[in-house]
């Protein structure tokens, strides 16, 4: 049974306070509605959008198999490329059941499923904090997350960044609630759910200890409830990953390396050539990610001005003692994204969306105590509102298939034969045309940059790719950009038309598909 007993009531807002207070019965009709809109874009839009491609195939692939497993089935041709299922599976087997309940593989059913966590989201914020403070602040908080760009965008993709979040909210309210164990469950879904999700945990251990007040046996049995749930589960995982990773916890897209220098099937030149370009990088080359935390317009477009506000806000306002508690929290998320994110290159800002949640509770506190003016409380939910409509106007825009990439995607099918593969930076290649694709195995930096096509050959024989497909969306400027694995550099894309070993054999306004010239077998 959860406890009863309560904190002391936190300090009330002070007079002339900024109030914003949404009924019960509001929050829960709008969330519907802003879910149903959400799911309704999703649906008439096309599933095409970076990782989103890989997630629906593991879907599809955990829907036939109903187990675990380790690596990606549409790339079984051979070893020498391996894409992992290295993420946690709990939000891919939820959507594997539906379609497998349901008898179909709907996209329909996908985005309500999406959504149905932003749904999750809202709800757990505002009685979170409603519990955690009042009503005032769960308000603002509902409104700060209900607007957020990257929730609204992330909301219709198929990642799982709002999903985990969404069962941490939940995981933070029942914590609230001193309902432990149900915590420590939540807080191992959402674990299952997104890896980053696990930032949480120590803290929830910490914070139940805290709430539960009496005696140190009290305090110890509340920590142990939430933790033994996050443990089991973290264990498991673990576990499992040492197995089929042989002893790593993440198992590479492919150890062509070690592949190379063991198979028969490589002569002696293509393991010099692969071996140089593992070992060669240009000197201008950077780890090439979309929205990066460093970059200011990242974030602004990501997090958007209304919670960048709130923070100001909480900065100076909300210091309390369950402010603490969530600056702590924010603060370990924070240390967790540069621990891994940034340690491996990957800095995109939706990986701080653990860190973001406890932000955006401790701005609502923030707001609802500021003494701000009616048009200041009125500008900043304009800009709420605007930065929502925006983000789903510009996903509504961004997540289709053009007719140039449909036509290229057909051609592809057609003319690429099974037991090929194609040399292109975009994983919705596979999804479009049942070839697999093959790209950072090849070390497109150093391929495009350093390598002669003498080189260029042997490697791209080790991989059996027969065509180079080139989305010309897809292409940038070494002065401008520098050295990255993002595209192709518009000095190779010229390079290719020139070269012997490429022929152009298709293009359109935004596509060109190279075929790969190999010489003559010899006897």
């Amino acid at each position: 049974m959860p406890e009863t007993i309560e904190t002391s009531a936190p300090s009330p807002a002070p007079t002339g306070a900024s109030r914003l207070e949404f009924s019960v019965a509001t929050v829960v009709i709008f969330s519907v509605l802003a879910a149903i809109a959400l799911a309704t874009i999703g649906s008439l839009t096309d599933i095409c959008l970076g990782d989103e491609n890989p997630h629906v195939r593991h879907v599809r692939q955990y829907s036939r198999t109903m187990q675990r497993d380790a690596y990606d089935g549409s790339f079984s041709m051979d070893n020498r490329v391996r894409l992992p299922l290295y993420w946690t599976p709990l939000w891919h087997f939820g959507l594997a059941w539906l379609w497998k309940l349901f008898g179909t593989q709907s996209q329909v059913l996908a985005q309500a499923y999406q959504a149905a966590f932003y749904l999750l989201l809202l709800l757990c914020t505002y009685f979170a904090v409603r519990r955690i403070w009042d009503v005032s602040a769960a308000s603002w908080a509902w409104l700060l997350v209900a607007t957020m760009p990257m929730v609204c965008v992330y909301s219709v993709l198929l990642f799982q960044d709002v999903p985990g979040v969404a069962v941490s909210a939940l995981a933070i309210f029942l914590l609230w609630r001193r309902n432990f164990f149900a915590c420590g469950l939540a807080m191992a879904a959402a674990y299952f759910v997104k890896l980053n999700m696990l930032t949480f945990a120590p803290w929830a251990v910490a914070a139940a200890a805290w709430l539960s007040h009496g005696n140190l046996k009290r305090r110890v049995l509340a920590a142990a409830m939430v933790a033994l749930p996050v443990g089991a589960i973290f264990a498991y995982d673990t576990a499992w990953r040492l197995t089929v990773y042989e002893g790593r916890l993440v198992g590479p897209n492919t150890d062509i390396r070690r592949y190379a220098a063991s198979s028969p099937d490589f002569s002696s030149d293509q393991r010099e050539a692969i071996a140089k370009a593992y070992r060669t990088k240009p000197a201008r080359y950077f780890y090439w990610q979309p929205y990066n935390l460093y970059e200011f317009s990242s974030i602004v477009s990501n997090v958007g001005v209304a919670v960048l506000v709130g923070l100001a806000a909480a900065l100076v306002l909300s210091w309390d003692r369950e402010s603490l508690w969530l600056w702590a929290c924010a603060a370990l998320a924070v240390a967790g994204f540069i621990m891994f994110f940034g340690r491996y290159g990957s800095p995109q800002v939706r990986y701080l969306l653990p860190a973001l949640l406890p932000v955006m509770f401790l701005g609502a506190r923030a707001l609802s105590r500021w003494r701000m003016r009616a048009w200041l409380k009125a500008a900043i939910i304009a800009a709420c509102v605007a930065q929502a409509a925006a983000a789903c106007g510009f996903i509504a825009f961004k997540r289709n298939i053009c007719d140039d990439d449909r036509r290229a995607y057909a051609w592809l099918r057609k003319n690429v034969q099974p037991g090929n593969r194609i040399f292109s930076p975009e994983q919705i290649i596979t999804n479009q045309t049942g070839r697999e694709y093959v790209w950072s195995p090849l070390t497109p930096s150093y391929f495009m940059t350093m390598e002669d096509d003498a080189s260029r050959l042997l490697r791209l024989g080790a991989f059996r790719v027969s065509h180079v497909a080139v989305p010309l969306r897809r292409t940038y400027d070494r002065a401008v950009e520098g050295d990255h694995a993002g595209g192709f550099a518009r000095d190779f894309l010229e390079h290719m038309y020139r070269s012997k070993i490429f022929e152009k054999v298709y293009s359109n306004e935004g596509f060109v598909v190279f075929r790969v010239v190999y010489p003559p077998a010899t006897e």
